[in-house]
């Protein structure tokens, strides 16, 4: 496999020019805050909008894009942190669906990414999530679709039983 393909997978994967990833597929300067402006703000919800549309028509396109250090070893850590605390948002539903069933496996390419109090696979000694973490990370792809399925009946009936409610005009920019 081409090093191209590892930095841009969805890229290869859908035979697409690659296009700029956020931070220049570096890890931003911690020393730099990243700030709250809308440019960013609607660089994030694009990406948000873009894997709902893929894992919603196109689940085996999905790709994650994964920071490279300097080195040109691919990040992974960072990534699956932030999918934890995103369980984290709503960690009741994914207990009872995912993590606390037979479904919880799925997870497995990502949660062996996540140590301390991020760790989700106490009951897998830590030699064991180093070996998969040799390789796991071209698994997590499928992890995540697979997780989208197993959730979205339960998505499409938590949405059924929501009460539809009109958004505010937004407000003027002055």
């Amino acid at each position: 496999m081409d090093t191209a393909d590892l930095r841009w997978p969805a890229a290869a994967a859908a035979r697409e020019q690659p296009r700029a990833a956020p931070f220049a597929r570096r890890r931003p300067n911690a020393k730099t805050p990243i700030g709250r402006s809308s440019r960013k703000r609607k660089t994030i919800f694009n990406r948000y909008n873009e894997v709902s549309d893929i894992l919603a028509n196109r689940p085996q396109a999905y790709r994650p894009i994964f920071m490279v250090d300097d080195d040109g070893s691919i990040v992974v850590r960072d990534w699956a942190v932030g999918f934890v605390l995103g369980i984290g948002l709503r960690r009741k539903e994914w207990g009872e669906h995912i993590l606390l069933t037979k479904h919880r496996q799925v997870l497995v390419p990502i949660l062996v990414y996540c140590e301390g109090k991020f760790d989700l696979l106490p009951d897998m000694p830590t030699a064991e999530k180093s070996r998969h973490q040799a390789t796991e990370h071209e698994e997590i792809a499928r992890a995540v679709a697979a997780a989208r399925t197993i959730c979205n009946p339960f998505r499409a009936a938590e949405a059924r039983q929501r009460p539809v409610t009109r958004r505010r005009a937004s407000r003027t920019r002055r």
